[in-house]
């Protein structure tokens, strides 16, 4: 999709916390939506899934896929 050259050894590191980060992501906004906003379970786990893949993209985009120059 962003047509990274990256060598692995760089960019799986930084790959790996992003996954790590959309994965606490995910469990803290569902868990504040169903707990705090007393949303319903369907409308929470929609909200969370489309705020997560937006997440996901941009840290894709600009930090795992992203060519640094040097």
């Amino acid at each position: 999709t962003f047509d990274g050259v990256a060598r692995h050894e760089k960019a799986i590191p930084v790959y790996v916390c992003t996954v790590v980060l959309a994965w606490v992501a995910n469990a803290s906004f569902y868990y504040l939506l169903t707990s705090f906003c007393e949303m319903g379970v369907e409308v929470a786990q929609v909200s969370t899934t489309i705020a997560v893949a937006a997440m996901n993209f941009i840290l894709y985009k600009r930090i795992v896929f992203h060519e640094r120059i040097g």
